[in-house]
């Protein structure tokens, strides 16, 4: 009679090399003739079998070959079956073993504690040749079950393990993208044409969407922006960069503030009509769903007169000298998202001693709402952080916006841009050299 596993690889000779390196069966009794019987029986059916005359022999062949099938006496000297049983299942063994446990017992107390001291199946004696095959098939496919588990098993692993090591990488390119999109940001202070300018810039993962600069126009302003590009993570990220170009304070060429006539003359655009030049140029990112929101101011450093276009942004917040917020804009649409959008320009003016915000909308998704309302909230946010100093507002605003959150966990890119108007020419402390750099012709 032949076991099944055996007649399944027949014919197929690299399956019946498998299959016996598989059979191998450890048999274990202090009777002679038990052992040459089962022993005879099991290599009949295909088992490469070794034998053992008691418990004791039984463990030290085992923890020198492991054996995925053990056949084993209940009474013996020494070490009896339930104990080999138990050193088995307590050894380092990477695979399963299944362990028939042969007894005369017949009382079902004593089949149970044979059971619960980690036997897989028990054979009644005299071992009748049919039963000993029914267990040992049933084995068969438990133990084939479990190589099956294992394969899948360390698939997995190998597969979690290269996940990881993706992951590890994806990491590692976030971080320089990061530190590269950082050359795009100002530092949390700094100064153009002596009008100090500090800077609020917490992303809500490795890389934004939030666009921040300032830059000269000519020797009479200055010009600000703060852009939000729709969604988050990478595709936002290059798309912020990308438009950091646009800005760039050292290419006049190619900054869109500026446009040079047939005569070589250049002239600056009007802040809406920087916003109608971004919008044409973007209408072909309607196909990645992808457009932005912007702010964008120019300043007279003289007068304080202040041009904005407010593009779907938030509205920008005027801090004035006696502490008092009010906020300005007439709203308009996003960039890139409506073809032939109409933007306008906005004036006010600013007193010596009074601040301007843009901000991104991350700052007032950071705001309970109060209950006078969020603009309200988002005053009172503004007024506390203006009272610090102009080094300390980046530090102050996030410290308030995290205990407002009450979570380290930030839901949006937080990014802002706080500008005081003070008389031109005084001395102004700074941490860092201005990044908005002269033009060039």
């Amino acid at each position: 009679m032949t076991s099944p596993l055996v007649a399944s690889c027949r014919g197929n000779e690299s399956k019946l090399n498998n299959a016996k390196s598989y059979l191998k069966a450890l048999v274990v009794d202090d009777s002679a003739s038990q052992r040459s019987t089962i022993s005879a029986i099991l290599r009949n059916w295909g088992y490469s079998v070794r034998v053992a005359r008691d418990g004791s022999e039984a463990a030290d062949m085992f923890e020198a070959e492991p054996a995925p099938l053990v056949v084993s006496d209940w009474m013996m000297p020494g070490l009896n079956g339930t104990q080999l049983c138990a050193r088995i299942r307590a050894s380092d063994a990477l695979d399963y073993v299944y362990f028939i446990l042969m007894t005369s017992k017949a009382e079902k107390a004593d089949i149970a504690t044979g059971l619960n001291a980690g036997a897989d199946d028990y054979l009644s004696k005299p071992v009748d040749a049919e039963e000993l095959l029914a267990r040992v098939s049933a084995g068969e496919r438990i133990l084939s079950l479990q190589r099956s588990l294992s394969q899948r098993h360390s698939q997995v692993v190998a597969a979690h393990e290269k996940l990881q090591r993706i992951h590890a990488e994806l990491e590692d390119d976030l971080r320089l993208a990061a530190r590269v999109q950082s050359t795009c940001i100002p530092q949390p202070v700094g100064t153009c044409k002596d009008i100090p300018i500090a800077t609020v810039f917490e992303p809500c993962a490795h890389v934004s969407g939030d666009l921040l600069g300032y830059f000269e126009l000519n020797a009479d302003e200055i010009a600000m922006y703060s852009i939000d590009v729709s969604g988050h993570g990478v595709a936002a990220a290059l798309m912020s960069v990308s438009l950091s170009q646009a800005f760039n304070p050292h290419d006049r060429q190619n900054n869109v503030a500026f446009e040079s006539g047939p005569d070589g003359y250049t002239t600056i655009l009007e802040p809406h009509e920087i916003a109608e030049r971004l919008n044409r140029r973007h209408q072909g990112d309607i196909e990645t769903n992808q457009y932005f929101t912007m702010a964008f101011a120019t300043i007279n450093i003289f007068n304080g007169v202040v041009k904005l276009c407010q593009a779907g942004h938030p509205n920008p917040a005027i801090v004035r000298n006696s502490g008092q917020v009010e906020f300005a804009g007439e709203g308009g649409p996003p960039i890139g998202l409506v073809p032939d959008a109409q933007f306008e320009t906005t004036r006010f003016q600013l007193a010596r001693g009074d601040g301007l915000l843009l901000y991104s909308d991350g700052i007032a998704d950071c705001l309970a709402p109060e209950a006078s309302g969020e603009q309200a909230a988002l005053a009172e946010l503004i007024q506390t952080c203006a009272q610090s100093p102009l080094q300390e507002f980046s530090q102050a605003m996030k410290q308030r916006l995290a205990l407002r959150r009450k979570t380290a966990f930030v839901a949006d890119d937080i990014s802002a841009l706080y500008l005081e108007f003070r008389k031109q020419g005084c001395a102004i402390p700074r941490e860092t050299p201005g990044r908005c750099g002269r033009l060039g012709a």
